[in-house]
């Protein structure tokens, strides 16, 4: 089991002398998913949050910002840390994927993720990872004492006893078409599917055993259109997933429903492996230079 996750499910030099594959993955994590693309998962308030604190910025207005994360500098995964800052959060969460989470999360959450991690692998570390912030956003977004705040990060995964909201959050698409009540109370038990561009996506279940490398499950963007079948292709009468799909159609891409509502966005969505690696090629590049 040890050798299978080593060398089939982590990536390359995770263990190795110099590291490497734990600091690029951290690159990948704090550089990219969160500080890049943090808004498509969900945790883009965080994400300027964690930009300020590590460069010893106001967090009490919002407005001490830097136009962008820097893509170099960033060697630590984190961000700056300066001598006035919050010290990278990479040097909390390299242990969390070290680890796969053991005696980070509680025991009951942690056989809930080892289940999704033994399928898909390190997409799940990042998943996970940014779900944790995603839950916690409140709390963190309040904490303006840069020490308290590198505490808080670092206790949260310790708090997390809800296995099942977890993973319900972490695998829910960002885009919720049935909305939490015909969804079953949030479930996201059954599998839906979009037709994306042309091409077809089936998304599965809250448990991480749906396979899924689309760059994002949840975009509607575009000249999305939506089937309202189900798996099996029998058309469904009344089915809140057409009516949903009809409503977003005919408003073209800004999101919103007609009658002036708008998409419902409750998980993290998708983080794809084709993803990771892409980010994983651009880290290792800036590292040459």
């Amino acid at each position: 089991m040890l050798v299978a996750v080593v060398e089939n499910l982590l990536p390359a030099e995770m263990y190795g002398a110099s590291l490497e594959g734990a600091q690029v993955a951290q690159e990948v994590l704090w550089t990219w998913l969160l500080g890049e693309k943090g808004g498509k998962f969900g945790v883009g308030k965080v994400a300027k949050w964690v930009d300020t604190m590590e460069q010893g910025g106001d967090t009490g207005n919002g407005i001490s910002l830097r136009k962008s994360r820097s893509r170099r500098g960033n060697r630590g995964g984190g961000g700056g840390g300066g001598n006035s800052g919050m010290p990278p959060l990479s040097m909390v969460t390299t242990s969390w994927f070290m680890t796969v989470f053991i005696n980070v999360l509680p025991i009951e959450t942690v056989l809930r993720v080892w289940d999704s991690f033994t399928y898909q692998g390190e997409k799940v570390l990042m998943r996970v990872t940014l779900t944790l912030l995603k839950i916690h956003e409140d709390e963190v977004l309040a904490c303006n004492d840069t020490t308290d705040a590198w505490r808080l990060i670092k206790e949260i995964p310790s708090r997390m006893i809800d296995a099942h909201k977890l993973m319900d959050i972490c695998f829910k698409p960002r885009v919720n078409l049935l909305g939490d009540a015909g969804a079953g109370g949030g479930s996201g038990s059954a599998a839906s599917v979009l037709q994306v561009g042309g091409s077809v996506s089936r998304r599965g279940s809250e448990d991480g055993h749906g396979h899924d490398d689309s760059e994002d499950d949840g975009d509607l963007g575009g000249r999305s259109s939506v089937a309202g079948r189900a798996p099996g292709g029998l058309h469904i009468q009344n089915d809140p997933l057409r009516r949903w799909g009809s409503s977003i159609i005919g408003s073209g891409s800004t999101g919103k429903v007609s009658g002036g509502g708008k998409v419902p966005k409750r998980g993290v969505g998708s983080v794809s492996t084709k993803m990771i690696q892409h980010y994983r090629a651009l880290a290792l590049e800036e590292r040459k230079k």
